[in-house]
């Protein structure tokens, strides 16, 4: 589905065209390293006791990253909506890394370098959420 070409009338013009397929595979390689650090947490706080924390985290990055690919390849379809599109994976990916990074870190070394990693990334996922929402809604009533 990444490789569809876009319908003319939704693809983006000028230099967006040439750059929304780089990023979008950008973020799936971004959504593969959240993956593994997924795994990787779950594995470590099997082994070393990380308890609820590390489960939260590893939960979280294994979600967020399965989230990541879904919207890239749900991308080609939104056209014209692409800055949004990015915004919303961008804020997906920013936000799982502070989320899931802080509680993993919290969890396997009991130190809290950035207090307010967690929370602030909880809030980028937030509105990553609903910056993919807003591209369907827009999706849709373009194509009415």
């Amino acid at each position: 589905m990444l490789d569809r070409p876009i319908a003319s009338q939704d693809a983006p013009s000028g230099p967006a065209r040439r750059l929304l397929p780089g990023v979008i595979l950008a973020f799936v390689g971004i959504a593969g390293l959240l993956g593994a650090s997924g795994v990787a947490v779950g594995a470590a706080g099997a082994h070393r006791g990380g308890g609820d924390l590390a489960r939260t985290s590893s939960e979280f990055l294994l979600v967020h990253a399965a989230a990541i690919v879904a919207g890239a390849c749900v991308a080609p379809a939104l056209g014209r909506i692409s800055v949004l599109v990015v915004t919303a994976l961008g804020l997906l990916a920013v936000g799982a890394a502070l989320f899931g990074g802080e509680l993993a870190v919290a969890a396997l070394f009991d130190w809290r370098p950035v207090p307010l990693a967690a929370p602030t990334g909880g809030l980028c996922l937030i509105a990553g959420w609903l910056c993919l929402s807003a591209c369907a809604v827009v999706a849709g009533t373009r194509r009415r």
